[in-house]
C-alpha cells in the first residue's frame, strides 16, 4: 500500500520512493510542469536515482537541474561515506609526501588561490571544497577542481549566456592519500596568526562545515533524502549528523598543528614560514 506525504512524495514500498517537485524557474514563469524522481535503496550498498531532464532545452532550467542533481549526489555520497567511517570536510587539501595540509575558511578567504600556489610549488593536489577524512586522520583524494573564478563567471546571467572566463589549469600532480599534519583556517582581515588547540579548531571547523553542508540540506532537492528518511528507519539522518561531527573532530585531533591565518590575501610564503619553517 502506498503512503503519501502531501502531493510531492509517496512511498511505493521495498525501499523505493517517488518524489515530484516544481521545475526550477519554470514555476516562477507560471508553468505547472513537474519534475519526478524515483529513488531506491538509499540505505543499501547501491542506490538508484532515476529522473529525466525537462523536455524543453531552456538553458536556465538545464543549469539549475544540473546544479540540484549535483547537490543530491553529494548528499547521498555523504551518507555512503559515513557508513564506511569516512566524512566530508569543507576544506581544500594539498600534500607533501605523506603530510596533508587542510585549508579551511569561508568562501572567498583564498583557499583555492593558496592551494594553487602550493601545487605550483611542488605540493600534491588532493581536493577542492570537499575533503574526505577518517577518524585516524587519514585524508583521501577527491579531485573535484572547478574552473578559476573571474568577474565574468561571478555574474549570475553569465551561466545562462554561456560566457566562459579564462580557465587556469593546475600544473601539478594529484596525490591519492596522506595523513593530516596541519590545519590552516584562513580569515580575511588585519594580519594576524593564532595558534589553536584541537577543541577550538574543532569548534570553528564544525561551523565552517555547517555553512557548506547547509547549502546541500537547504536546497529543494534535499527533500528527497528527508522524505526517504521519514518513511524508512535507515538511513537514520540524526545519527548520520551526530557521527559526522564526532568523526571530523577525531580526525582534527590527529593534526600536529592548527593555526588561524588572518590576512587580506593569504600567500604561500606566509604559510610556508608558519608550517614548514622554510
Amino acid at each position: 500500500m502506498n503512503r503519501e506525504a502531501g502531493f510531492t512524495v509517496y512511498d511505493v514500498g521495498n525501499g523505493e520512493l517517488v518524489y515530484e517537485t516544481d521545475i526550477p524557474i519554470m514555476y516562477l514563469l507560471g508553468s505547472k510542469a513537474r519534475w519526478r524522481f524515483r529513488v531506491s535503496g538509499l540505505a543499501d550498498e547501491r542506490t538508484d536515482v532515476v529522473t529525466s531532464l525537462p523536455y524543453f532545452n531552456f538553458v536556465p532550467v538545464r543549469f539549475k537541474v544540473t546544479d540540484l542533481l549535483s547537490r543530491l549526489v553529494h548528499l547521498i555520497l555523504a551518507i555512503k561515506l559515513q557508513s564506511k567511517g569516512l566524512a566530508f570536510c569543507h576544506a581544500t587539501t594539498v600534500a607533501k609526501g605523506d603530510d596533508a595540509y587542510l585549508l579551511f575558511g569561508f568562501s572567498g578567504t583564498g583557499k583555492s588561490v593558496l592551494a594553487n600556489e602550493m601545487v605550483r610549488a611542488g605540493y600534491g593536489y588532493m581536493s577542492e571544497d570537499f575533503t574526505i577524512v577518517d577518524r585516524e586522520g587519514r585524508v583521501y583524494c577527491y579531485p573535484d577542481m572547478p574552473p578559476a573564478r573571474s568577474r565574468v563567471s561571478s555574474l549570475p546571467i553569465s551561466r545562462y549566456l554561456r560566457l566562459k572566463p579564462l580557465e587556469r589549469k593546475i600544473d601539478g600532480s594529484i596525490q591519492n592519500r596522506a595523513r593530516i599534519r596541519s590545519i590552516v583556517i584562513l580569515e580575511k582581515g588585519r594580519e594576524q596568526v593564532e595558534e589553536l588547540d584541537s577543541e577550538e579548531t574543532s569548534r570553528r571547523v564544525t561551523l565552517l562545515n555547517l555553512e557548506e553542508i547547509s547549502k546541500l540540506w537547504n536546497s529543494p532537492i534535499s527533500a528527497i533524502v528527508n522524505h526517504y528518511a521519514y518513511f524508512y528507519r535507515e538511513p537514520d539522518l540524526r545519527r548520520v549528523m551526530t557521527e559526522h561531527e564526532l568523526l571530523v573532530s577525531a580526525a582534527i585531533a590527529r593534526a600536529e598543528r592548527c593555526i588561524s591565518v588572518r590576512s587580506r590575501s593569504p600567500n604561500l610564503e606566509t604559510v610556508r614560514r608558519l608550517l614548514l619553517g622554510s
